[in-house]
């Protein structure tokens, strides 16, 4: 089609045989979803009888011809490529456990994590040093805002997160996820005010209460 060729849509001709063929190179090869290119005469005869034959696999195919084809009935190929990432009833979220507070989050993330990382979970956690995974550092730095949480909640391999929110973040762009199962505030003292406009306690715990307000109905903050 890049090239100048147009699509025509065969679905109803394919013999049953190619589609068998076709569901089965796609289970050995282990692809959930994959375009399989075929070169032969027509496919309302299996492959085998008419001479045709394989050319390659696609692990990312192209839905343009299946969805506005040149000639037949177009396909919406996407709408059950959906259904199958998200099937119905299948939780969309992992557990969130935020941390927050003037001195100990660092420490409290980390034990959280080796705890929750201890009950079989795939853990990944933010701190004021790095974003980790699995104890694997991904990046090195001060990731305690809503940035180094799209990190973490962006990682297929993550089953659990526990998140170091530091004041800095919420202030500039806040949580960087809507709602958290658990919400820790470790304690408020004066050593950061002056900062961004933070010049009492008041203003401080104000800011870190944040966290505590996106608890969920059946969460729990600490």
């Amino acid at each position: 089609m890049s090239t100048g060729g147009t699509s025509i849509d065969v679905t109803d001709m394919m013999h049953p045989e190619n589609i068998f063929l076709c569901e089965r190179i796609s289970r050995v090869i282990g692809l959930d979803i994959c375009g399989v290119d075929i070169m032969a005469e027509n496919l309302t005869q299996p492959l085998k009888e008419n001479g045709g034959c394989i050319l390659e696999v696609n692990a990312a195919p192209g839905f343009r011809m299946h969805l506005a084809p040149s000639e037949g009935l177009p396909r919406n190929v996407a709408a059950p490529v959906i259904d199958m990432l998200y099937p119905p009833g299948k939780p969309s979220r992992i557990p969130i456990i935020a941390v927050t507070g003037t001195n100990g989050k660092t420490t409290t993330t980390r034990l959280l994590a080796h705890i929750v990382k201890n009950n079989g979970y795939k853990v990944g956690f933010t701190t004021s040093d790095g974003i980790y995974v699995q104890n694997h550092m991904m990046e090195k730095g001060d990731t305690t805002g809503p940035v180094s949480a799209e990190y973490i909640l962006k990682d297929p391999t993550v089953e659990f997160a526990v998140l170091e929110t530091a004041r800095g973040g919420i202030l500039r762009s806040g949580l960087g996820f809507s709602r958290c199962d658990i919400a820790i505030i470790t304690n408020i003292q004066e050593d950061h005010l002056g900062l961004s406009d933070i010049h009492t306690l008041d203003d401080l715990a104000r800011v870190k209460s944040t966290v505590v307000k996106s608890v969920k109905k059946d969460g729990w903050p600490i």
